[in-house]
């Protein structure tokens, strides 16, 4: 059974890990595609250029002019977007501050009394439960509100300058309220025991009382770790492709100024954008493999599930230990 969960342990985690990857890989990948098209167009221009007069030049420098003051319009509307994100973010962060999850402690010791009982440590973590719901909904709720400014905000720079539609993901606070049910589920057992129910040994529930506190704040921890990744990775993608739009502009500007300058100066810019062209091209197709390698490394994750529903019968048969020590499910970061 030990070799059974290990290997399922095993294979989850490489699944977890080769989907963290892979939109890494497919947000890169996104960043190529736009810095290939880029490279077309200044291409295209350059070609353009070639035995043509300087009132063709003047007309594409001024193109070029043109798209950069659109873009620098554009700016201050993600940078209002990017102040209500934050500021809704810090919001959210707060309910997974270490003050809100002493309260939620606190409140939950108050509930139990003095007495500590099984009947009172069951009281005190329905009352922690409870809490930690109504958190997950504000969270949720106020995450919603950022992925709606998320999108209008990618909508618009996609309808003004031609990027590419990005879906950032929802916030994901299964992971927080999975380990706060086996939390829940651990108390329970704990309470139902009946060598527990009959001695009621103060001291024993008051111990298991603060390595409940512990495990909560574990998971506490964990979820505002997975938040914070939430709201850097939320307008991450438009960033580096503003960036490289930027960066685009520029070397546009650049290669007019020097092709400008003479018909062999315009042949060595074109031959230089044509090298990074294909040195691009190779980047990109290299991350395609690399994609391709990842999806195939996902399948054996299908035993995986199989080997837990197996490994859940031989759980009903373990004694659960007076304090047992739950696994806070980690999410990797990037």
């Amino acid at each position: 059974m030990g070799n059974q969960i290990v290997q399922a342990k095993h294979e989850i985690l490489g699944r977890t890990v080769a989907s963290e990857c892979s939109e890494m890989i497919k947000g890169s990948r996104k960043i190529i595609q736009q810095r290939l098209n880029s490279l077309r167009t200044q291409v295209a221009e350059l070609r353009g250029l070639r035995g043509q007069n300087s009132d063709a030049t003047k007309h594409i420098f001024a193109q070029v002019v043109t798209d950069r003051k659109r873009y620098e319009l554009s700016i201050p509307t993600f940078n209002q977007a990017d102040e209500k994100i934050g500021h809704i973010g810090k919001k959210l962060l707060r309910h997974l501050s270490v003050d809100y999850l002493e309260s939620a402690l606190a409140s939950s010791r108050k509930e139990m009394g003095d007495s500590w009982t099984t009947v009172g440590l069951n009281k005190g973590m329905r009352n922690l439960m409870k809490q930690a719901n109504e958190l997950a909904s504000n969270i949720n709720k106020q995450s919603s509100d950022i992925k709606k400014l998320a999108d209008n905000i990618y909508q618009v720079f996609h309808s003004k300058h031609g990027f590419e539609v990005f879906n950032p993901p929802p916030l994901d606070m299964s992971n927080f309220i999975h380990n706060m049910h086996a939390l829940e589920k651990i108390t329970h057992d704990f309470c139902a025991d009946p060598i527990n129910v009959l001695t009621e040994k103060h001291f024993l529930i008051r111990k298991f009382f603060l390595g409940l506190g512990t495990q909560t704040r574990a998971i506490f921890s964990q979820a505002e770790k997975d938040c914070e990744h939430w709201l850097q990775d939320v307008l991450g993608t438009l960033k580096n492709q503003m960036a490289e739009h930027k960066a685009s502009l520029d070397q546009r500007s650049k290669n007019l100024m020097q092709a400008r300058a003479s018909a062999e100066a315009l042949d060595n810019q074109l031959a230089l954008v044509e090298r990074e062209y294909a040195t691009i091209l190779k980047e990109g197709q290299t991350l395609d493999l690399m994609l391709l390698q990842l999806i195939k490394t996902v399948k054996p994750a299908i035993k995986a599930n199989i080997s837990v529903k197996n490994s859940a019968d031989f759980e009903k048969k373990i004694q659960i230990a007076p304090f047992p020590f739950l696994n806070i499910v980690p999410q990797p970061s990037s």
